[in-house]
């Protein structure tokens, strides 16, 4: 299993995002401290999209291992999503592809 598998993985069953949510995360979304707060928490996702009307709008705390993950991504990403696919652009532009819930080929 790749290794970025395992960080999605990690990154949804520590922060509680679902995957839906997590597909949908816009680097506008995450906002990270320079230092942890008194909880131990070192930012907010900010969950603005999403399927179900009522889970929509809701503040998710990030954790160290969450931090991590987030930043890794964040800064492979050549689009607005967190979660991109880098490492395979598209065959027939060479364009990197989003993932994104909204697109087939993801």
């Amino acid at each position: 299993m790749p290794k970025n598998r395992y960080a999605r993985r990690r990154f949804s069953r520590n922060s509680g995002i679902t995957r839906v949510e997590m597909l949908n995360l816009e680097k506008d979304c995450v906002m990270i401290r320079k230092d942890p707060d008194e909880d131990s928490n070192w930012g907010d996702l900010i969950i603005k999209r999403g399927l179900k009307w009522r889970a929509r709008k809701r503040l998710l705390k990030i954790n160290e291992e969450s931090k991590q993950v987030l930043e890794r991504l964040s800064s492979e990403s050549k689009c607005r999503h967190i979660f991109s696919q880098p490492r395979h652009p598209d065959p027939e532009t060479g364009a990197l592809r989003c993932v994104s819930p909204q697109s087939k080929t993801a």
